[in-house]
């Protein structure tokens, strides 16, 4: 178990890029998945800021407890096209919030804008809660160009 590094995709800590650790939780294709991951992430860096990239296609869930979830433990929220992404903005906006949102048209612009926002010691995650319909092949696909456009940040 010691020598257990995990599984590609799940909660998965893949790099650091000045001072700014990047994680990929592509297999959080739900809500429930991904608002327990930002959770464990926000517990283990205590004080240091949250930057999640979110959204996707629906699947009919409800989205409400994850968004909850941001509000409370994100700073920044960078949001990839999709149905369920038009209803965690709409849940998202509702209330009182300082989180910062962005819309992001492809991966490399959601692992730019959410870098640009990050400081030492921050955390990029991401945990979409959302299916990867149409704009990737499959979730793993997702978190590989979540690796390939992380990996251009530190060249």
């Amino acid at each position: 178990l010691r020598a257990f590094r995990g599984l590609p995709g799940r909660m998965e800590f893949v790099q650091k890029i000045r001072g700014v650790e990047f994680i990929n939780d592509t297999t959080a294709t739900n809500p429930t998945a991904a608002e327990h991951a930002v959770a464990a992430t926000k517990r283990r860096i205590d004080q240091h800021g949250l930057h999640v990239i979110a959204g996707g296609y629906d699947k009919g869930l409800p989205v409400g407890d994850f968004m909850s979830a941001l509000k409370r433990h994100a700073a920044t929220v960078v949001f990839l096209p999709g149905t369920a992404t038009r209803k965690m903005e709409s849940k998202i906006k509702k209330g009182k919030s300082k989180i910062r949102t962005y819309d992001a048209r492809t991966m490399a612009e959601a692992v730019q804008r959410a870098y640009r926002d990050a400081k030492r010691g921050d955390v990029v995650l991401l945990s979409p809660g959302a299916a990867s319909f149409e704009k990737f092949k499959n979730e793993f696909d997702r978190g590989e160009k979540f690796n390939t456009y992380w990996r251009k940040l530190s060249t």
